[in-house]
């Protein structure tokens, strides 16, 4: 979960915090997974729409520029 999050994110800090929300949110919806996927694939899809969604909401501050997405994906 946290190598989706920090492609999503581009920041290792926000990718740890999402990582962490996104298993709670796991822990705590459980019982709607209903079994038609593999659970890898439904949790994958619970990240990217928890990270989608903080996106739309403005939980990301910084500006992305293509220097600081290269400095997060080399890491």
């Amino acid at each position: 979960m946290y190598n989706i999050a920090v492609r999503m994110v581009f920041y290792p800090q926000d990718a740890e915090q999402v990582t962490q929300e996104v298993f709670v949110k796991a822990v705590t919806r459980l019982s709607t997974f209903q079994g038609n996927s593999q659970f890898r694939t439904w949790h994958y899809r619970t990240a990217a729409n928890h990270v989608l969604n903080m996106k739309r909401r403005g939980g990301e501050i910084r500006p992305q520029t293509f220097s600081s997405y290269a400095a997060a994906t080399s890491q």
